[in-house]
């Protein structure tokens, strides 16, 4: 995929362009539509940006991968002002990395490839709920290992983070579907 060009520049504009995209979607999920539902720290039961974080890698694959980990290292850094920069990174790394990891391997094992024509409900479904774990599990072991967490309550921890992405993503996918659906409503009203 050639998106905006070959050069350089113009893949580091799209990076950062989906990392503020990414952050944004973040905060206005935390801060304003979901404030109440959250359960500590990065733990949401609903995480819309999660179905953004899904849709950018399908269309970007590692452009939007190294975007959501800039994007989630910053997150950390706004959110934990102590935070050395390299555990921020780290952090990002495991958010960024760990679904674009996950997204590849089951598009290979469902023989989905880009422009994903052939996905269907059943395959956006298993996608969502396994990418969920997939990044739910990473994201908690991996703040466990630099010290952030505790190893106590990890998978009652990452059951909730899962839970949090799945209804995000589910959410998300929906309404990403009804915007498409009344576009081609209107579209196809438009040329009669």
């Amino acid at each position: 995929m050639n998106i905006l060009g070959s050069s350089w520049i113009a893949r580091g504009v799209l990076i950062v362009a989906l990392a503020c995209l990414y952050t944004g979607a973040v905060q206005f999920n935390n801060q304003i539509l979901f404030a109440g539902s959250q359960i500590g720290a990065f733990r949401n039961w609903v995480f819309l940006p999660a179905g953004l974080k899904l849709l950018l890698l399908m269309l970007f694959g590692w452009r939007a991968a190294l975007a959501l980990s800039l994007s989630i290292a910053t997150i950390v850094l706004s959110e934990v002002h102590t935070m050395p920069i390299i555990v921020a990174i780290l952090i990002g790394a495991f958010g960024g990395l760990a679904p674009y990891c996950g997204f590849t391997l089951l598009s290979k094992l469902l023989r989905l490839t880009y422009p994903w024509t052939g996905m269907n409900f059943k395959d956006i479904v298993i996608i969502s709920v396994l990418i969920g774990i997939i990044e739910a599990l990473v994201q908690r072991v991996g703040l466990s290992l630099i010290g952030i967490e505790s190893w106590d309550n990890l998978l009652k921890d990452s059951m909730i983070v899962a839970i949090g992405r799945i209804i995000g993503t589910f959410l998300f996918m929906g309404l990403a579907l009804w915007v498409k659906g009344e576009l081609e409503k209107h579209e196809s009203f438009s040329l009669n």
